[in-house]
């Protein structure tokens, strides 16, 4: 899902390390044999953003959910954001600057556009604000790295997008948070990018419930197998990525894309269609071949 990128210094790095594989790009692979239930990665995400419908339920800031309805402290600016505290609301609205509160304002109110490219579209502009906020440090470096299937995209694709195209265009380049060299085309890379690298945000305890969007860099350099052998647990901002058995040294730490008990056949086509693969792993040629013997 990426190419080259550096690593931050969490401890489960010395446990694994990223390489290049033909065929795979950026992946993790184990320094030395893993026991089942060890942690291996912790993180944090870039950017965060929690869709409409439970924006009072989650704290912008630490994501944690009211315990029984919603929250009632929130940003006076767009009334977008809520949070659980007022501790959590004056740390994150120390940087919520008007033309933020202006563009999610807009955003919310755009009709006749689904809740999917809707929370794409929100993201997009946190991970904006988050590098304009943090222009002195590199950590946009490792949203740059994701790889993008923009260029991929159909024509039927590039219009159902059309109208978030233009209004990301519009109100982000407005704001002025574009670098000098970037253009719209650039914008709409960063949606792939989101599109094939952003992972849910749920509700406590509701593992089947989505509440939001979330952008971990570091977490994207896990690939996808449908035997996978690790797994991505969130709690509040924090992810944590554990192993589910051995691996042996140098064996790939993988992760599931997609839900692993649809048919191969399944499968393969929701990953070729939302991630622009076709899965080859050893469980997906043994099905598919089992089926071709039928």
């Amino acid at each position: 899902m990426t190419t080259d990128v550096s690593l931050s210094c969490f401890d489960g790095f010395s446990l694994i390390y990223s390489k290049s594989t033909q065929g795979k790009g950026r992946e993790y692979v184990a320094k030395q044999i893993i026991d089942p239930g060890t942690t291996v990665l912790k993180v944090t995400p870039y950017a965060t953003a929690i869709f409409d419908s439970f924006k009072k339920r989650l704290c912008a800031r630490c994501l944690c959910a009211h315990p029984t309805k919603s929250f009632s402290t929130h940003c006076l600016g767009c009334d977008q954001v809520y949070f659980c505290s007022i501790d959590c609301a004056n740390k994150y609205l120390k940087w919520h600057d008007p033309g933020c509160c202006d563009v999610l304002r807009k955003l919310a109110s755009l009709k006749k556009v689904d809740r999917h490219m809707k929370s794409v579209a929100k993201l997009v502009v946190m991970i904006y604000w988050q590098r304009q906020k943090n222009n002195e440090d590199n950590s946009y470096t490792l949203v740059q790295h994701l790889e993008s299937h923009y260029d991929d995209w159909d024509q039927d694709i590039k219009r159902d997008w059309h109208r978030i195209h233009t209004f990301l265009w519009k109100h982000i380049s407005a704001l002025g948070w574009l670098l000098p060299h970037e253009t719209d085309a650039d914008i709409m890379h960063l949606v792939s990018k989101i599109e094939s690298n952003g992972f849910g945000i749920y509700l406590e305890n509701r593992l089947d419930v989505v509440a939001g969007r979330a952008l971990y860099p570091l977490a994207s350099l896990f690939n996808h197998d449908c035997a996978y052998n690790c797994q991505p647990r969130g709690k509040f901002r924090e992810m944590t990525i554990r192993t589910l058995s051995t691996i042996q040294k140098e064996d790939p730490l993988t992760i599931a894309y997609t839900d692993t008990d649809l048919p191969v056949m399944n499968r393969r086509q929701k990953l070729l269609q939302d991630y622009y693969f076709t899965c080859q792993c050893n469980r997906c040629l043994l099905e598919s071949a089992s089926k071709k013997r039928k």
